[in-house]
Order: structure tokens, then C-alpha cells, then sequence
């Protein structure tokens, strides 16, 4: 056989031929692929992240919520228990208990007020505007018939405490506060006591009241006024007030309704 026989019948070896544009596309496709699988994993990410602060921002709200309250409960609350302490003869402290809130018609509160009634109506200071500050109290608590039996005592020169500041002054010393029976009467007892400028000698002379109260407000009047809160806050009125000295029942100065 010739050697151009033996050529025509060797296998002929075919390559499957790709275009160039065809291996572009590939590559694009690949490129799209491998981009959308980048951007869903940081769209994952940020969607895990997003629930990751929103819980902690409500928990921190939680805590921050829970907190305030907690501090609110705290600053409202008593931290310490008042206790009532007396002194005894020899100036030592002695503890009788704790303090309790106060009703307003307890004999001790409204003994109180009465005992400050008597000794701002009954004072004479030589400081006009110490005077002029227990006059306007003693106002405070008094009715309309117990103001007038006060400006009736008051217009008097010799109780007139302009007058008797010019020659001495007035001590009252409260000995008894007493109630009645229907719980609004009351019956009072004190020692006044006068010191002459000039020579200094004293004179103590004891008195009697008998005197009767309304709480919830004075009588024909709607509504109080601040100041007539900040001068009568336990809101007590004295409607009736008899008083006299003891030693002397039929003294001038006695005052009546």
C-alpha cells in the first residue's frame, strides 16, 4: 500500500469548537450568579443584625423602664421611721415610739392649736412685727362671733397691745387644755405674767377659757385664701369663747358672747 493510501484511512480526531462570545456569556452568568449569592448573604446579615439591635433596644428599654421605677418607689418611700422623743427632767433624750400621722380631730392636735390661739391672742411683745404675726393668727382661727368679742377686748386702750408694749410685756404660759364631753368644747387655763420696763417687777395672774370649735371650715365663708391656709392649715375654728381671770371673775377685761 502507498503511504497516501495508509493516511486516508487514519481516524480524523474532531474537536468540538466553542465561539468566543459563547465563553463571555459564561463568564457574565457566573459573574451574575456569584454577585446575587454576595448580595442575599449581606441582605441576611443585615436582616440578623437588624432583629440583634432590636432586641437589645427593647431589653435596654426594659431595664431602663424597671430602673426609673424602681428609683421612684425608692425616692417616694419613707427611709426612716420618725420617733417621738420626750426630754425628761435631767435634759436626757427618751425615746417613747413612733410617730404616727395625726387626725385632725385629736384632742392633742386641737389641743395644740387652742394652745396656740391663746398665746398669740394673749402675748404682748415689745416687736410690732411679732405682735402684728400673732394678732393675724389669732384672727385666723377665729368665727365671726369670736372676732367680735377680739375687737371688742382689742379696742379697749388697756388691752390694746400698742399701748401696753409702751409699759411692759406679756408672758402666757398655757397649764391645761381640756375637752368637754361633746368633744367641742374646751376648757383652758393659763398663767399671764407681766414685766414692767422701768422697775422689772412681775406680775402673774391666772385665766380661764372655755371655748368651742368646728373643724371643716369657717363659718359663711365658700372658700379659703392662701394665706388664710398658710395661718390656720388645720382648717379649726373657734366659735364661741368665753374667758376671765380666775382669781377675779368680775373683771372689766372679761370677754363674752
Amino acid at each position: 500500500m502507498s503511504a497516501e493510501q495508509t493516511q486516508s484511512k487514519a481516524p480524523i480526531r474532531r474537536f468540538p469548537l466553542r465561539r468566543r462570545g459563547a465563553r463571555r456569556a459564561d463568564s457574565v452568568a457566573r459573574s451574575i450568579v456569584d454577585a446575587r449569592r454576595v448580595a442575599g448573604d449581606r441582605i441576611e446579615n443585615a436582616k440578623r443584625d437588624t432583629r440583634s439591635w432590636r432586641t437589645a433596644f427593647w431589653i435596654n428599654f426594659a431595664v431602663h423602664v424597671g430602673t426609673i421605677g424602681v428609683l421612684a418607689y425608692t425616692a417616694l418611700s419613707p427611709r426612716f421611721v420618725p420617733y417621738v422623743v420626750a426630754v425628761d427632767r435631767l435634759n436626757v433624750a427618751v425615746p417613747v415610739g413612733p410617730a404616727e400621722r395625726a387626725d385632725l380631730s385629736d384632742p392633742a392636735v386641737v389641743g395644740g392649736e387652742l394652745t396656740r390661739f391663746i398665746t398669740d391672742v394673749r402675748t404682748v411683745s415689745t416687736d410690732p412685727y411679732a405682735q402684728r404675726m400673732m394678732v393675724e393668727r389669732a384672727y385666723a382661727y377665729a368665727g365671726p362671733s369670736v372676732s367680735r368679742v377680739l375687737n371688742g377686748y382689742f379696742r379697749r386702750p388697756e388691752n390694746d397691745a400698742r399701748v401696753v408694749s409702751k409699759r411692759a410685756v406679756r408672758m402666757v404660759e398655757v397649764l391645761s387644755v381640756l375637752p368637754g364631753t361633746n368633744g367641742e368644747s374646751w376648757k383652758v387655763r393659763w398663767d399671764e405674767t407681766e414685766i414692767e420696763h422701768t422697775t422689772g417687777a412681775r406680775t402673774t395672774t391666772a385665766w380661764e377659757a372655755e371655748m368651742r370649735v368646728q373643724h371643716g371650715g369657717r363659718p359663711g365663708v365658700q372658700r379659703r385664701t392662701t394665706q388664710a391656709i398658710n395661718l390656720n392649715p388645720r382648717n379649726l375654728y373657734i366659735v364661741a369663747l368665753t374667758w376671765a381671770p380666775i382669781s377675779n371673775p368680775s373683771d372689766p377685761t372679761r370677754g363674752e358672747l
